[in-house]
């Protein structure tokens, strides 16, 4: 009762939110406890429904990109062997049972409870997304920095740490800006809500929250703050002091990302064990209604299998980056609505993802200082090159299931609106070959640059930093749809584009991505760095 009547710091209460959806989630985490494999959770990624990530899918030939191997599937087993997908996969639900496996017993209690009535939950002020979570449950908080920097570059260069720090120390994560509490109060909260702009300030205006546990103010008033050096020794030796170990709440500010050590990955490997280890009586077959006969799970995984993540997890040098970052970027079902409403507008109907090229063009600020960029026409120039390039790849690679044809159409993304606008140009060339896919309604905000997120649109009426991320995810999820897909790898967020495609997220089953800076032809290569001059080629 304690909690019920406490001040709480509540989850965002969005009206599209369910009890039925939270305790989906909560409940439903672990492949074998389900008929589906876990698929309302793996969906609440950016991922594409379709993609081998969220569908367990088997699969042919993957061709991840330029610096990744060309994989195999084991078609009578049933699902892929890309161990990349694979370990991926099974590390993010692993992360999600670390976030929302502490609300499991209070999830039962309040499904069975006929005490727990929606106006208990309304006099307590607690939505569907506030739980107590059990109270053996440790935390780490911490605001979501964005100061000098894009989204791209402040989740991969800061963040991803908060997520390995609180699965390493068996703790859950929980993000916050906007708090006058404990040491949120010392904070100069203008540097923290920049990235966002709805009320609460924080990543929850655009994502789901990180966990559905709630703390109070007076938990909030009790963190510890975890200096730079505690952390430094956790993250070499696996081991918190005995004081820190002790306390409830930890408060954490997001350092520069260090490559993981070996006790986190075991980590993640003895969390992955455990989806596999629970009691409970499992088979290794549901009932196809399609069918109607009974088939092979395809998340039933062998020890051997289990055998081969393990290995490419010890092995793999960023591992489990692109798990945690995925994590924090799985939209809230307000922003999931808006972004396939825009997708809605943008994809037409006879949209083929094998005939198709995706180019994500960073222009703007980025060319002032950190990138060479192109003029229009030179990256029209390129494309048609490539698009050759690939076909005759195709044709001569034995390899390939021949879906590769012709290419026509071009997805086109951009933060420039002058980018964005210059493809009207090309729309009744006669002797170009390609439609556009645009979002025609994309904000264009020229920059990357989180305080420079606001302004006016064409129609009159304002927008602010929610609606760039929209404009940001969007871009992010059309540049899942094609077979190929051309990036500048000098862009943080474009690099979290690759990060999504080569974990199994794109639509197509094979997919290939690359990037400007290994582009054949010099004239379209980019080069990255501080303080380059003549940045227009």
């Amino acid at each position: 009762m304690d909690w019920l009547t406490s001040k709480k710091l509540p989850n965002i209460n969005e009206h599209l939110v369910s009890s039925k959806y939270v305790q989906d989630l909560i409940l439903n985490i672990r492949p074998l406890d389900t008929t589906d494999g876990s698929k309302h959770v793996l969906e609440t990624t950016l991922c594409d429904e379709d993609s081998t990530f969220t569908t367990w899918k088997q699969t042919n030939t993957i061709k991840q990109s330029d610096t990744n191997p060309t994989v195999t599937a084991d078609l009578d087993f049933g699902h892929t062997v890309n161990t990349r997908i694979l370990a991926t996969r099974l590390a993010f639900l692993a992360l999600h049972e670390n976030q929302y496996g502490p609300a499991r017993n209070e999830a039962i209690a309040r499904k069975s409870s006929k005490a727990w009535t929606q106006e208990l939950a309304e006099k307590y002020d607690v939505g569907p997304f506030d739980y107590e979570c059990d109270p053996s449950t440790k935390y780490i908080v911490m605001p979501f920095a964005a100061k000098n920097t894009g989204f791209g570059a402040s989740l991969k260069g800061t963040h991803l740490n908060a997520v390995h720090f609180a699965l390493g120390t068996n703790r859950v994560l929980l993000t916050m800006n906007s708090i006058p509490y404990g040491p949120f109060a010392k904070l100069k909260r203008q540097d923290y809500n920049k990235i966002v702009s709805c009320e609460r300030h924080d990543m929850q205006c655009v994502f789901l929250p990180m966990s559905p546990c709630v703390l109070t103010k007076n938990d909030i008033d009790r963190a510890v703050h975890i200096k730079e050096d505690d952390f430094s020794n956790f993250w070499e030796t696996g081991l918190l002091s005995e004081k820190l170990k002790s306390e409830k709440v930890l408060f954490y500010l997001p350092t520069p990302t260090i490559a993981p050590s070996m006790y986190l990955k075991e980590r993640y490997i003895e969390q992955i064990s455990k989806l596999y280890s629970q009691n409970g009586a499992h088979t290794d077959t549901y009932y196809d209604s399609d069918s109607q006969k009974k088939s092979k799970k395809p998340w039933k995984i062998d020890k051997s299998t289990l055998d081969d993540i393990f290995d490419f997890i010890r092995k793999d040098t960023w591992f489990p980056g692109p798990v945690a970052l995925m994590y924090h970027m799985r939209p809230n079902l307000k922003t999931r609505q808006k972004i396939s409403t825009l997708l809605e507008k943008a994809i037409p109907s006879n949209f083929d993802p094998n005939s198709s090229i995706g180019l994500a063009i960073r222009d703007s600020d980025k060319c002032f200082e950190e990138s060479k960029c192109m003029p229009f026409d030179d990256y029209m120039q390129m494309i048609s090159a490539f698009g050759s390039k690939r076909t005759l790849e195709s044709s001569t690679n034995s390899k390939s299931n021949g879906s590769i044809g012709q290419y026509n159409t071009i997805v086109l993304t951009s933060e420039s609106k002058q980018i964005l606008d210059a493809h009207l140009n090309y729309t009744n060339k006669q002797d170009f070959l390609f439609q556009f896919v645009i979002n025609n309604e994309d904000i264009g905000q020229g920059s990357g640059y989180a305080p420079a997120f606001h302004g006016i649109k064409e129609n009159g009426d304002t927008w602010g930093a929610d609606d760039v991320m929209l404009s940001s995810l969007t871009s992010l999820k059309l540049q899942l749809l094609p077979e190929s897909v051309i990036i500048n790898g000098c862009s943080s967020f474009h690099r979290i584009i690759e990060v999504f495609r080569n974990s199994g997220c794109a639509k197509p089953k094979e997919w290939y991505t690359t990037t400007l800076n290994q582009n054949d032809n010099p004239r379209y290569r980019m080069s990255c760095g501080m303080f380059i001059s003549n940045h227009r080629l």
